[in-house]
């Protein structure tokens, strides 16, 4: 009996489970759900509501042409502030970007050995000017003397040798006081032009020297762009000539005049640096980037609208369409757009049909 009530027990749970079983993948399979969208044919979009394919040819166009001279913005007033003795730096006034006047203070160097100087070269030149002034007095007595007969000519020449001693040790000593109280004022390190202090090479504990800098200063309002031009191109930019500047960072045009030429070519780019000043300077830096575009003879290019342009990463591609009326995507490569046409350098060829982007 006991075997019978088993086999029956597990003849249930066979059942219960595959029960079980059936009823998710029922449900898995969306037997439950109601409101479902039942297999057959969608009907197409009716061809008037379609936006219609525009292909536009590859043209070939007269345009004028240009070359691209690019550069960097420099100060045309540019100074670098250096000592005139070894001393040490006590402090620097200033830090790059303040703004500055002319004759304001920069760095304050040491001092105490040039003051001590001074004192010194004074204190001779007081030493001085009482042995000329003894010897003056000395001078107008012997002279006295020597009216009334009671004084020798070698001693009147010999008073007038010491008299003419002194003078020259008190123009020794003043000359020598004279450079003391000015190697005294050079401790003080003053900006020579009004601008913007551009870089900061020293710091207070530094030793400063002739020569070593320890600021530079440039002029804001005058800068200009300096750009490199090839041999064949210099000769269309005489001095004086106004010529358009952009600059990129600013997306700005501005006017610029051609202020000098360096007489020397570049033996290995074989170019020339020109200087062109720009008239407004405002919210430009030294070392931006800058072009100039110097018209040149009108050239025959192929052209495309630059709707028919697609671009993906560093991609730009355009699908076309060959005379025998094959259609593929293509890589191109551009040139300089003009309004809404761009050059096509390579990629295209004229006369075949280029599809315009939706837009």
């Amino acid at each position: 009996m006991s075997s019978v009530w088993a086999i029956a027990k597990k003849t249930v749970g066979v059942l219960l489970a595959t029960g079980t079983i059936l009823i998710a993948m029922t449900w898995l399979s969306g037997g439950f759900r109601s409101g479902q969208i039942q297999p057959g044919r969608v009907a197409a979009a009716s061809p008037a509501t379609a936006p219609a394919a525009k292909w536009v040819p590859v043209v070939r166009a007269q345009r004028p042409q240009y070359a691209e001279l690019v550069g960097s913005v420099q100060a045309e007033v540019r100074a670098t502030v250096t000592a005139r003795l070894v001393a040490n730096i006590i402090d620097v006034t200033v830090r790059a970007g303040d703004a500055v006047n002319k004759d304001d203070i920069l760095a304050v160097l040491d001092d105490r050995d040039l003051k001590a100087r001074v004192g010194q070269a004074k204190s001779l030149l007081v030493a001085a000017t009482a042995k000329r002034d003894r010897a003056k007095t000395e001078l107008d007595r012997i002279e006295e003397l020597a009216r009334k007969g009671s004084a020798s000519a070698h001693e009147l020449n010999q008073i007038r040798e010491t008299y003419a001693e002194a003078l020259a040790e008190v123009a020794r000593v003043e000359k020598a006081v004279s450079e003391a109280e000015v190697a005294l004022s050079d401790a003080i390190v003053r900006s020579p032009l009004k601008g913007i202090v551009i870089d900061r090479h020293a710091e207070p504990g530094d030793q400063a020297s002739p020569g070593k800098p320890l600021l530079v200063v440039y002029d804001p309002g005058r800068l200009r762009l300096e750009v490199s031009v090839r041999e064949a191109l210099v000769g269309r930019l005489p001095l004086k000539k106004e010529i358009d500047v952009y600059i990129d960072a600013l997306r700005e045009k501005r006017r610029g005049v051609v202020q000098e030429i360096v007489p020397a070519s570049d033996p290995q780019s074989h170019s020339f640096v020109v200087k062109v000043s720009i008239t407004d300077s405002s919210r430009l830096y030294p070392g931006m980037f800058g072009r100039v575009r110097l018209p040149l003879e009108p050239a025959a290019r192929l052209e495309i609208p630059t709707a028919a342009v697609e671009r993906v990463g560093q991609l730009t591609l355009v699908t076309a369409k060959a005379p025998d009326g094959q259609v593929r995507r293509r890589s191109i490569r551009l040139g300089q757009a003009e309004g809404d046409m761009v050059e096509v350098l390579a990629g295209l060829e004229e006369g075949e049909l280029v599809l315009l982007s939706p837009k």
